[in-house]
């Protein structure tokens, strides 16, 4: 069971992965709103499908390094007090979360050099399922605090 301090600073991390979640909701409406203004004309010999297929790879691989990551900064036995904990875990968290949430941009980054409204949802959506996947949960920093202390 959390303490009250702890249940703050759940709900600060919280609110930040809902904000990084709804930035993806944004990329779409940048993209449906102003993809025809912005985006590029690059000719039909720019290798747009290699771009993408390499983001592809990297996507994957960011999605799978995150989970890794994050265990490994959760891992690290330092003494800690109740606010390095917590210090601990939003850096676990918010490191996931950007590398999750960078799948996303990359599907921005498509769209915008010539990619179709698919491609961009195809990322946004994992994206948002890596971003849902690595969300802060309680239990998970519950366990962790009560290790760590």
């Amino acid at each position: 069971m959390l303490n009250t301090e702890e249940k703050k600073q759940m709900n600060i991390i919280r609110i930040i992965w809902a904000s990084m979640l709804g930035t993806l909701a944004v990329y779409v409406l940048i993209a449906y709103m102003f993809g025809a203004q912005i985006k590029a004309d690059l000719g039909p010999e720019f290798p747009v499908g290699l771009i993408k297929n390499i983001l592809m790879l990297v996507s994957a691989v960011e999605i799978v390094a995150a989970g890794f990551i994050r265990r490994f900064i959760l891992t690290i036995r330092k003494p800690a007090d109740a606010s390095r904990i917590a210090k601990r875990y939003f850096a676990a968290v918010m490191v996931s979360l950007a590398m999750s949430e960078s799948v996303g941009i990359y599907g921005l980054l498509l769209f915008l050099i010539g990619e179709d409204f698919p491609t961009l949802y195809t990322f946004i959506a994992l994206s948002a399922g890596a971003m849902i996947f690595y969300r802060p949960k309680t239990d998970e920093f519950g366990q962790f605090a009560a290790v760590e202390q």
